[in-house]
């Protein structure tokens, strides 16, 4: 019985492993463009890398709409979690809220530290290390912006623009009291404007 377990067992294993290719997508293109692959890497499906790669060449017969399907877009669902979870692991911030509107970054967190400007600029840093560039990043260390970047993530912005945008505007700047870090660089004041 013993002997009979090791054969089966690499007889399972092999069969396995030879599956693992078998639904390989045979078609190289998609709707008019053409990825141009590197080795025989899955250009479509592949997760787990720690990289991202496609170049892709345009066909002449591609229409505009088929272009712009598949056009990147920001989710700022996303974007403000991870801004979250990556401030709340900085020393001494206990609590965040982030919220991530077409250009600029909201955030307002509790923190036990006593160099307040010092834990803004990490704070701030961290959303800039996630965000494109063009985006404003504010910070707040005091707890009641909290509620008041809460309140604006219910707003419905599609509906009433102006209104979202001047209570927005308005809690922006009473955020602006509180330490802003350092300046992002000599061209911009501390929250990229």
């Amino acid at each position: 019985m013993k002997r009979l377990i090791f054969p089966f067992s690499c007889l399972l294993f092999f069969t396995a492993a030879c599956q693992q290719n078998a639904a390989e997508n045979d078609s190289l293109t998609d709707e008019g463009t053409t990825p141009i692959t590197v080795s025989d890497r899955d250009t479509e499906n592949d997760t787990n890398s720690n990289y991202g790669y496609v170049r892709r060449q345009r066909n002449d017969g591609e229409n505009q709409e088929k272009r712009q399907e598949g056009v990147p877009y920001l989710d700022r669902e996303a974007l403000a979690d991870s801004i979250s979870r990556m401030a709340s692991s900085l020393p001494n911030v206990e609590d965040t809220a982030t919220l991530v509107t077409d250009k600029e970054v909201l955030i307002s967190y509790k923190t036990s530290a006593q160099n307040r400007s010092a834990t803004a600029d990490s704070v701030k840093r961290t959303a800039l290390s996630v965000v494109p560039r063009y985006y404003h990043v504010y910070v707040s260390d005091n707890e009641e912006h909290l509620d008041l970047i809460e309140r604006l993530s219910n707003g419905n912005s599609a509906t009433a623009s102006d209104e979202f945008r001047d209570a927005l505007n308005k809690t922006i700047e009473k955020m602006k009291t509180s330490p802003q870090g350092k300046e992002v660089n000599n061209n911009e004041n501390a929250n990229g404007e």
